[in-house]
């Protein structure tokens, strides 16, 4: 039930700037030692510049531990060989640490104005124990139970870590915000968009094959974006720019009554003129963009032929309007120059990097957006 960390030595003698790790942890060890099962993680180094600062880690035993080992926690949650939920987070626990530590000997070393520390925990603990709606596959009580103790395991260390992190810098001439940018969403089916479009027989009359007339269809997680392939606009364009308008409309509106059951499968669906409100108003944009309900993953293309399946490899996904509440993130900021209290106003995530810049004391170009 303990890990612990076995350093790789080259029998040559030669040794790289910072050690080769592994790390190991006995899951199960019989009382007659007729059967052990024991993880070991793949072995890794630091790849770090500058060399001061491997050194710095080297020598209190800092470690790069990887990221928690998705592929072994779905075999050994599903009954293979493999490790359990709460060994996953203990992964995700090592690798908190890790970005702390290093951050903390980054300060020491070299005095900054600016310092950005990213704790990547929240996606593979989310991808895999975020395991919350009976639609989801493989939802049980016991394991729902299971899955939600090692969640809150591991927000009570990254509570612990930050608190280390805080207690590194004098909040008396340092301003600190602590920034959630999204939030996972439970899922429990994906849908192809593609797919959807294909099968739709209002498009069957669009001025071109219906399979060619969108160059694309760019999804993740809760948000995808249909390219039309337009002449004069796109290379090899097949709709004609008198018609394009017509046929992204029907697009959209295809889109827009799309069912699972009874329940609608998008949150919104708008032409990419109507979106200026969101800041999607963009050529980088697609034709039509799409908001999936929560719930449901798009996807770009699936190999079922079938526009909606019910067996996400994942149990969550990002990408989801920022109006739901299920993808509220948090905005909290202490230290120099803060009153206490809370915000009248909800926070966007493009207002984080204006908010830093003038804690800073650096000056925004009037005409910034």
């Amino acid at each position: 039930g303990e890990w612990f960390r076995l350093e790789l030595v080259d029998p040559s003698g030669s040794r790289r700037a910072s050690p080769e790790v592994v790390w190991v942890k006995v899951q199960q060890l019989a009382p007659d030692l007729s059967r052990s099962v024991i993880y070991i993680s793949a072995s890794r180094f630091i790849k770090a510049f500058p060399s001061a600062l491997v050194r710095k880690l080297d020598g209190t035993r800092v470690s790069w531990p990887g990221r928690p080992d998705e592929e072994v926690v779905v075999a050994g949650e599903s009954g293979g060989y493999g490790i359990d939920a709460r060994t996953f987070a203990e992964m995700a626990e090592r690798l908190a640490a890790y970005a702390v530590d290093v951050s903390l000997a980054g300060l020491d070393l070299y005095p900054t104005d600016l310092l950005l520390v990213s704790i990547p925990v929240f996606d593979p603990i989310d991808r895999r124990l975020l395991l919350s709606d009976p639609r989801q596959p493989g939802y049980g009580a016991e394991r729902a139970a299971r899955y939600r103790e090692a969640r809150r395991q591991l927000w009570s260390a990254l509570d612990r870590e930050l608190a280390r992190l805080l207690a590194g810098v004098d909040l008396a001439t340092t301003t600190v915000f602590l920034v959630s940018p999204y939030a996972n969403v439970a899922v429990f089916a994906d849908v192809d968009v593609r797919e959807l479009l294909r099968l739709a027989p209002e498009l069957g009359n669009v001025p071109s094959p219906p399979d060619r007339a969108w160059r694309a269809v760019a999804a993740a997680g809760g948000i995808a974006h249909v390219y039309l392939s337009i002449a004069g606009r796109d290379a090899g364009g097949v709709l004609e720019a008198a018609s394009a308008g017509r046929t992204a409309r029907a697009v959209r509106d295809v889109l827009a009554r799309a069912r699972d059951g009874a329940s609608p499968l998008f949150e919104r669906v708008l032409l990419r003129e109507e979106a200026a409100a969101l800041g999607l108003d963009r050529p980088e944009s697609g034709d039509v963009i799409v908001f999936a309900r929560p719930g449901y993953r798009l996807v770009e293309s699936s190999m079922d032929l079938v526009a909606v399946t019910r067996r996400p490899d994942v149990h969550a996904a990002a990408g989801y309007a920022a109006s739901l509440a299920e993808s509220r993130g948090f905005l909290l900021t202490l230290g120099r120059g803060v009153k206490a209290g809370k915000a009248d106003a909800k926070a966007r995530v493009t207002d984080v990097a204006g908010r830093v810049a003038r804690a800073i004391g650096l000056k925004l170009p009037k005409r910034a957006r």
